[in-house]
This record gives C-alpha cells, sequence and structure tokens, in this order.
C-alpha cells in the first residue's frame, strides 16, 4: 500500500458482511416448515382406562406392581401430575376420604422454594377402576401388609412382589425416570401409541387431563399447579379448546343448513327456491342485486368508471329463463 493512501474499508477488516435480510427471512422460513413441534401425546379417559386395566396380575407376585401402576396412574392423571411430583410424594402427603384425596405437593417445577400446595383429587364412584380413592387405598393397604405406613408413596418392587428398603441417593423414592418406564410400561401393554407410532410417556397424565379441562369449558390452571396467568395454558390448552368447540365455522354450517332446511338459498341479492325436481327457476329478490352488480365493468387502466356525456345506461334486465342478462352499457 504506497503512502497516503487510505485504508480498507472497516467491512472488509476480518469481519464478515452482514447477510441480506431476504436471505435471513428465507432462512427462518424454510426451518419453520421443517421443524415439527414435539408435545408429549396427551393420556386421555380411554387411554387411562385402558392402562388401568392392565393391572390384572397373572399370579400373586405380580399383584403388588398392579396395585402401586393403577394408583400412580389415576392419582397422576386427576392432580395433572409431572412425573417429578409423583416421586416425591410421601405417604403423610396424602389425606384420603370418601369424596376424594387431597395431596399435598411440597415443591414443584413452579414451587421452587418449597412453599406447598394442595390439590384435591375428586372421586369417580361410578368409574372405581378409575377411581383414585379407591385405588390409592388398596395400595396404602399393600403397603401397610409390608409394615409400611409412612415415607415414600411409589417404591421399587422385586420380580419377587415385595417391597424391600433400598440404598443409594434416592434411597427408597422412585426416580422420576422410573415413574415415565412404568407410564411407558403399562402403555405398551394396553396398545396404547400416539399418531405416527410415538411413545407414550409420563407428561401425557399431565396433558391428557388439561385437554379434557379445556375443552370443558373449564381452566386446568390450578388443578396443575401452573402459575396463574400462564401464556402456557392459554396456548396449549385453553385457545385450542375454544378453537374447537368455538370455531366460527360451526355457526357458519349451521346456518347454511337452517337454510337449507327452508329450501331456499340467498346470494347475491336473489332467493333461490330449491332447483331439483320442481323446475323452479331463480327469482329477483325485491330488494335488488348490489349495486356493484350494477356497476358497469371497467375497460382498461386508462379507462373511465362512468359512461360519457350523452350515454345511458340500460335498465337491469329480469330474469328469463333462470338466466340473468348483465346489464350493459350503449355509448
Amino acid at each position: 500500500m504506497e503512502p497516503g493512501s487510505p485504508g480498507p474499508a472497516p467491512a472488509s477488516r476480518g469481519r464478515p458482511s452482514p447477510a441480506p435480510q431476504g436471505l435471513l427471512s428465507r432462512g427462518s422460513r424454510d426451518w419453520a416448515r421443517r421443524r415439527a413441534p414435539r408435545k408429549a401425546p396427551p393420556i386421555r379417559t380411554a387411554a387411562l382406562s385402558a392402562m388401568v386395566a392392565t393391572r390384572t396380575a397373572a399370579d400373586e407376585h405380580e399383584q403388588p406392581k398392579a396395585l402401586r401402576d393403577a394408583a400412580l396412574l389415576t392419582l397422576g392423571w386427576g392432580m395433572l401430575s409431572r412425573r417429578s411430583e409423583l416421586a416425591n410424594l410421601l405417604i403423610e402427603h396424602l389425606a384420603v376420604e370418601d369424596d376424594g384425596v387431597t395431596v399435598r405437593v411440597a415443591f414443584s417445577k413452579t414451587d421452587q422454594a418449597a412453599h406447598g400446595e394442595d390439590t384435591f383429587v375428586p372421586a369417580d364412584p361410578e368409574v372405581p377402576s378409575l377411581c383414585p380413592v379407591v385405588q390409592v387405598r388398596s395400595w396404602l393397604g399393600e403397603l401397610r401388609r409390608h409394615g409400611i405406613t409412612s415415607g415414600p408413596l411409589f417404591r421399587h418392587i422385586t420380580r419377587g412382589g415385595t417391597v424391600r428398603p433400598r440404598s443409594g441417593p434416592r434411597g427408597d423414592f422412585l426416580s422420576p425416570d422410573a415413574i415415565g418406564n412404568i407410564v411407558k410400561a403399562r402403555a405398551r401393554l394396553a396398545g396404547v401409541s400416539a399418531p405416527g407410532g410415538r411413545a407414550v410417556t409420563a407428561h401425557g397424565l399431565r396433558r391428557g387431563p388439561a385437554q379434557e379441562i379445556s375443552e370443558a369449558g373449564g381452566d386446568p390452571t390450578a388443578q396443575g399447579r401452573w402459575k396463574p396467568g400462564s401464556p402456557t395454558v392459554r396456548r396449549h390448552y385453553i385457545e385450542p379448546a375454544r378453537g374447537r368447540t368455538d370455531n366460527p365455522l360451526h355457526a357458519a354450517r349451521a346456518k347454511a343448513r337452517a337454510r337449507a332446511d327452508t329450501g331456499t338459498a340467498e346470494r347475491d341479492g336473489f332467493r333461490c327456491p330449491s332447483l331439483s325436481g320442481t323446475g323452479a327457476s331463480c327469482v329477483a329478490d325485491p330488494a335488488g342485486p348490489p349495486a356493484d352488480l350494477l356497476r358497469p365493468p371497467v375497460r382498461g387502466a386508462g379507462s373511465r368508471s362512468t359512461p360519457p356525456s350523452g350515454s345511458a345506461m340500460r335498465p337491469a334486465q329480469s330474469l328469463s329463463g333462470g338466466q340473468l342478462n348483465t346489464p350493459s352499457m350503449r355509448c
């Protein structure tokens, strides 16, 4: 470089030049098309019933696991539980009464300070197999048979059907992964799977009832221990449910069916009785067609929208033979 010559432009000093805005936009759109949201498949009532039905034990060694899993599924579904919440429940956290189970959730994803929160899971006496009161009482009775009246609610069970103390970081507590494995195993036994062959996960115990509550017109925020006003609840549960039940197409279709029932369809200012097998033809509505039907067509970019001086507009012709003679302009 000769003395006195200007230095290189700032953009050329080892810094990449910014990408064009259009390229970024196209990249964002392509990424959005390829990226499919991965949501946990919901476990709804029918799937829950099939999964609980697999608890039928082949022998007495399988009976404790069957009782534990039925209690885990029905209680977890009723309290819209996260798997970590189920894994950390204590027997002392339950108050089981005839009308339902009150569960004390000591801490959770939205309660890291461990203030604790109570969730009431109502009984379902009309369907005993899905009733959390029935299933939790059966499991607590099995624990008492093993001499356990306090401590972790859901525990490891050996192949021989016994509940034994365990060592390790979590002691007698099941891990969240173990909770997930129990749910997956029951779903496989029941033949329950999500669209596309995706596996059912423990989070489905939370998404399924949240969807059903929203579709019934309720708000699952409190039952699922979300923060008040949670955008997650609004975006993933309440708004989709309203889109199904209050979709404007429902009203439009109902109105169209009502018109079809009267044998009359109205379009562009004309009343058209049903023509099938009647031989009837369309007749003009007394109010006349809309004004834009009487407006002369535009001839081109430079043409005038009004007729030239001295010209006259023909009046709209009457219907003849079921055909509308459209208005024309005489110059």
